[in-house]
């Protein structure tokens, strides 16, 4: 058997291992079979597992996410009713982020999010927060948008361990629309809700840079 080739983590989780894991333990009993290409011409039917593992394995490429994307989309619809085809949904919207695709990123979480299917699964928390987060990171900023997304999140999976990111996210919106004290104001509340030393210091730099954009240029040496 071969190794499993390394994935990079996901906001929450290794999505990348989860969905491998699931094609795997799902192999015995996945009777729909696909053909694809083999040597000389000739064609291979595998099982639907074994095209998903096809498929994270092309992901785990850096030359090849881009292609990674496209087959996961592929995967989802050509087979919605599959298992796995939240987790390939998911995994779409989560390259399309890695790889600073926003409009991608953005196409395919709103489909995800649009999916019926898919409302109570899992994996929506995570796709919420790369919804928002690419909506954020656009050129320019869709804060209004982001921010819906995030209040979302925040009121269907309060207590989530992706709460508190979401929580950080609408304070980044705020300063997106250079609403300045408003974004202090709740960053400032949320301080104790950042247990990860990593999204408060993070907190920290943008309630200086409200400041600093503010015209308080005293004000940010304090915070930081």
């Amino acid at each position: 058997m071969s190794q499993e080739p390394p994935h990079e983590l996901s906001h929450s989780h290794n999505a990348a291992a989860i969905f491998f894991a699931q094609a795997r333990r799902a192999d015995l009993r996945d009777t729909p079979r696909c053909m694809i290409p083999a040597e000389g011409g000739q064609w291979k039917a595998v099982t639907w597992g074994e095209m998903a593992r096809r498929i994270e394995c092309i992901a785990a490429m850096d030359d090849r996410r881009g292609e990674a994307v496209a087959l996961f989309l592929e995967f989802a619809a050509k087979h919605p009713d599959h298992e796995r085809a939240a987790d390939a949904a998911h995994r779409a919207a989560l390259l399309a982020f890695q790889l600073n695709d926003h409009p991608n990123a953005q196409k395919n979480s709103d489909a995800f999010l649009a999916n019926a299917k898919f409302t109570k699964h899992p994996l929506t928390p995570d796709v919420l927060l790369i919804c928002g987060e690419s909506y954020l990171r656009s050129s320019p900023p869709h804060a209004d948008k982001s921010e819906a997304v995030f209040r979302r999140l925040i009121a269907e999976y309060p207590q989530h361990a992706l709460a508190p990111r979401a929580q950080l996210g609408l304070g980044a919106c705020a300063y997106a629309k250079e609403q300045y004290d408003p974004a202090i104001k709740h960053l400032t509340s949320i301080a104790g809700v950042l247990k990860d030393p990593l999204l408060l210091a993070e907190s920290r730099l943008l309630i200086g840079r409200c400041h600093l954009n503010a015209a308080r240029p005293k004000e940010p040496a304090a915070v930081l």
